[in-house]
């Protein structure tokens, strides 16, 4: 993967992470509610909300069924 593609990467990975926060905090659930319905850690869920890591496609599938509105 060349610099450029990862730059590409870490951006889709923080902006799904701002988002999962952004439509967590709207559905007024803190990260340790939103994490234990998700079945991972706070840490893992915080993790993911920084954009330091992505989430999986099952996890994000949990995660679009759980803040779906």
């Amino acid at each position: 993967m060349d610099e450029k593609e990862e730059l590409q990467k870490e951006y889709i990975s923080q902006l799904f992470g701002r988002n999962v926060k952004k439509y967590r905090k709207l559905a007024g659930l803190t990260q340790e509610q939103l994490s234990e319905r998700l079945g991972v850690s706070q840490k893992h869920l915080s993790i993911i909300e920084t954009g330091t890591q992505f989430a999986s496609a099952s996890l994000i599938g949990r995660i679009s069924e759980e803040l779906q509105g």
